[in-house]
């Protein structure tokens, strides 16, 4: 049997027809080919931006991407796996850093700046090990059908009470969560409890923190500086492996990447020689 180190990787990543410029014109061009397989989930049925967050079309691919997640844990039980948005440059190789990584760890993301829910579902790697698969069945799944509920519904299915939320939130690697994820200005919880689960990252994010599954795993965050979401040219390390362009929605999503692929990339690297145009 393979040491983790040495086991394949496989890339997920879900598209909707609102994402095929993003992802033939810079997630492709530049995903380094050093990965077992990349397998795309379509999702048909949506009319969402990319980046509408909280939007049902949104969530609806959400709750179809957690299970496409998981049944490809099945197809690649014993390999590891990294979900990925698609609106991601890359700059370097990377799998070798993401294999280390699981060798002691069960899940390693990218860590996310952006609000209260610290781990980004957007770059994921996980083993697919039994552990992590009972960890998607008693605590990802159940939460998932949260998407599928208008605010209205899903208020009235808890009948006031915060579903899965108490004033007593505690994580080890995440102390933010007790200190601020009740406030009233965050904008997927309030004092009360949850008001709806705003996407995958919210369903994710939450069962972490359950005392059980959640606790039980073994979880990582990635270098932030190698791991970017941060859309400054000085903020960039040299190190840098990739941009994640989160926060932005639409045409500012795509404006972004374009200009991290043709200008900002270039400097970083030294030349033009990374960009793949006619890979």
């Amino acid at each position: 049997m393979a040491t983790t180190f040495n086991k394949k990787l496989h890339v997920i990543a879900c598209i909707t027809d609102s994402y095929f410029d993003i992802y033939r014109d810079l997630f492709d061009k530049t995903l380094p080919l050093e990965f077992d397989s990349v397998i795309l989930y379509h999702s048909r049925a949506s009319k969402s931006l990319p980046g509408a967050v909280a939007t049902p079309h949104f969530k609806k691919v959400n709750y179809e991407k957690l299970h496409f997640i998981r049944s490809q844990m099945n197809a690649f039980k014993g390999d590891n796996l990294l979900v990925l948005d698609l609106d991601i440059v890359f700059f370097k190789n990377f799998k070798n850093h993401l294999n280390h990584a699981l060798v002691e760890h069960d899940m390693v993301f990218q860590y996310d700046e952006s609000d209260n829910c610290i781990a980004n579902v957007g770059f994921w790697a996980m083993q697919c090990s039994g552990k992590n698969m009972d960890f998607f069945d008693k605590e990802i799944l159940p939460r998932s059908h949260a998407l599928l509920m208008s605010r209205e519904e899903f208020n009235k299915k808890l009948g006031g009470r915060a579903w899965d939320i108490t004033r007593g939130w505690k994580h080890a690697w995440a102390p933010r969560y007790s200190a601020d994820i009740l406030s009233s200005h965050n904008k997927n919880y309030d004092r009360d409890g949850a008001r709806a689960f705003d996407g995958d990252q919210c369903v994710v994010n939450a069962a972490l923190l359950q005392p059980h599954y959640g606790h039980n795993l073994n979880v990582s965050f990635l270098d932030k500086q190698c791991f970017s979401q941060a859309y400054n040219e000085e903020n960039f390390s040299k190190n840098i492996v990739l941009y994640h362009a989160v926060g932005s929605r639409g045409q500012e999503k795509y404006s972004h990447m374009k200009k991290v692929y043709f200008e900002i990339g270039d400097k970083l690297v030294g030349n033009s020689d990374w960009r793949k145009e006619d890979k």
